[in-house]
């Protein structure tokens, strides 16, 4: 169910038919150091890289909501981009994992998903409050 929040992604373009979409784990975004490196090297590797931005994090709208209504957001990113490649793979991190299996779950957009430390249990994470409001931008 798509709720009008813009999603940003970084494309990695190489040319190629295949491409690895990436949901970074929680407080991490697509601007961040080790985002763009793994970035890079998927794309070394012969990858179309598409490097997003969760709901609430970096460049997107609105508020993180702890995979409430992210693996929502990633369908409507795979829905736009499934066409344009011949293959087409998730990545996640963390929670940007735990969200990607939600996502596939529901709807089999993908060819291949593959997990980093995935979060177990989304229901048990408790959200708080941080005190530096540029942490997740």
């Amino acid at each position: 169910m798509a709720d009008g929040v813009d999603l940003f992604l970084d494309h990695y373009r190489t040319g190629r038919d295949t491409a690895v979409l990436v949901c970074p784990g929680f407080y991490q975004h697509r601007r961040m150091t080790r985002c763009r490196r793994i970035g890079s090297a998927i794309a070394a590797s012969g990858y179309d890289v598409l490097m997003l931005d969760l709901r609430g994090h970096g460049d997107s709208g609105g508020s993180y909501t702890f995979g409430a209504r992210e693996p929502d957001d990633v369908q409507r990113v795979l829905d736009r981009v499934r066409p344009r490649f011949r293959r087409l793979e998730v990545l996640g991190f963390s929670m940007g994992a735990a969200i990607a299996i939600q996502a596939l779950a529901r709807s089999p957009q993908a060819d291949g998903l593959l997990t980093v430390g995935a979060v177990a249990d989304p229901d048990l994470i408790r959200p708080w409050t941080v005190s530096w409001p540029s942490a997740a931008r």
